[in-house]
């Protein structure tokens, strides 16, 4: 059962992830009519290494959950995955005005949460 909560919860993460780059970078870029500063490099280059991130991070859970399940429950996984989701709150609310980047983090842990309870 815990299985398909690290599934759920890696997926969640990997389809935020796709869906945040989706809107704020593919679609700003394509529609937008701002003129390319230092400042449209910084909100691209911003938004594009928090979703790459996150796809990266989910990635790894799906590697793990297939080649190495064992590890997703070690202590220092954990750990490691509570302080990713930590930075990508802070980057949210530091950084961003948008609601979705919070809701996807925030679902990610506690998605994450019920998937390390249900494995114990």
């Amino acid at each position: 059962m815990s299985r398909l909560w690290y599934q759920v919860a890696f997926g969640w993460l990997a389809f935020g992830a796709t869906m945040h780059f989706s809107i704020d970078v593919l679609k700003q870029h394509f529609i937008s009519h701002r003129e390319f500063n230092e400042t449209t490099r910084n909100f691209y280059g911003m938004h594009t290494s928090f979703a790459a991130s996150q796809m990266l991070f989910a990635l790894l859970g799906f590697l793990l959950l297939q080649q190495a399940p064992a590890v997703l429950r070690h202590p220092g996984y954990v750990a490691l995955t509570y302080i990713a989701g930590a930075v990508w709150l802070a980057v949210t609310f530091l950084f961003m005005t948008y609601w979705e980047p919070k809701l996807i983090a925030t679902l990610f842990l506690g998605l994450f949460t019920v998937a390390t309870l249900a494995g114990r």
